[in-house]
């Protein structure tokens, strides 16, 4: 634990395998660490760092200040050991390291997302690459725009948000009352009396106030904007500018039509062989006028 600059730091690191070599590997998670409001300061070894997003009252683990150190270790030619060291900022309990390990997951999800086989929903041929429509019959190409593990780390942040206001506010409420009722039932002096009212008043104001907003906190959490789209609901809650990108690259392409997901491109190519064949028209010799007359 660190305390520079007035700030309490937490050092812990999270390991990882992540498929592909060591080269690939560091590519693609510096690409992905800008999505995640990561300002990358080195590649080699990648060193980023993500400033505080919110004020402390109001941010989850998030959006405070993160220092991230990624060391690569190669495993095999197809296998890379990856090694995140956080600095983080307001780290109390070892609970709220399970957001930083979420994100782990997610960072890992979206960099290898490219690499998955994906299966039109069309005519079930499969595809590796990054094309946008699909290679046999010309569909869209359904891609994942969202993985799992950006949901998970969505909710995993605003849980633990709630779960610390919530205690917060409820110790606050059983402190004051502990503390202000001997005070009132016991005191014989008027003044300690009038005191205690005003300290009693104080606190469960505060406490309440503080168990009110991790509740309604929790309920955001739960229940996101349904008004707009699912990838800006997530955006607003601190992940990834990639999330609303590729929904949103994912939400312009054309919609599949029926004639797409009855034929392919090389049947309807085919039914040319299959037409009847024209013979071609013989010329007419032009006869010449043979009569003398």
């Amino acid at each position: 634990m660190d305390t520079s600059g007035g700030a309490t730091y937490t050092e812990f690191d999270i390991r990882r395998v992540i498929s592909g070599d060591s080269e690939s590997v560091r590519r693609r998670l510096c690409d992905v660490l800008e999505e995640f409001k990561y300002r990358v300061l080195s590649e080699q070894p990648i060193q980023a760092r993500r400033p505080q997003q919110r004020n402390v009252l109001a941010a989850n683990h998030l959006e405070v200040n993160v220092k991230l150190a990624i060391g690569l270790k190669p495993l095999s030619p197809h296998a890379t050991l990856a090694t995140f060291d956080y600095t983080a900022e307001y780290i109390w309990t070892e609970g709220d390291k399970q957001t930083f390990e979420r994100e782990v997951d997610a960072i890992i999800a979206l960099a290898t997302a490219g690499a998955k086989a994906t299966v039109c929903h069309a005519c079930g041929a499969g595809s590796t690459s990054d094309t946008r429509f699909c290679r046999s019959c010309g569909a869209p190409a359904a891609r994942e725009a969202l993985p799992a593990e950006l949901e998970v780390m969505r909710l995993t942040a605003g849980a633990r948000a709630a779960h610390q206001e919530v205690s917060t506010g409820v110790l606050i409420v059983l402190l004051d009352l502990a503390i202000t009722l001997p005070i009132i039932l016991l005191a014989g002096r008027p003044k300690a009396v009038n005191g205690a009212w005003l300290f009693l008043v104080i606190g469960q104001l505060i406490g309440w106030l503080m168990l009110l907003y991790g509740m309604l906190r929790l309920h955001r959490t739960l229940n996101p904007k349904r008004g707009a789209g699912r990838a800006e609901s997530l955006a607003t809650d601190a992940l990834p500018r990639a999330v609303a990108g590729a929904q949103g690259m994912t939400s312009a392409l054309p919609p599949a039509t029926t004639a797409w997901a009855s034929s392919s491109v090389t049947e309807g190519t085919t039914e040319l062989l299959n037409a009847p064949r024209q013979e071609p028209a013989e010329p007419t010799l032009r006869r010449e006028n043979t009569d003398p007359l």
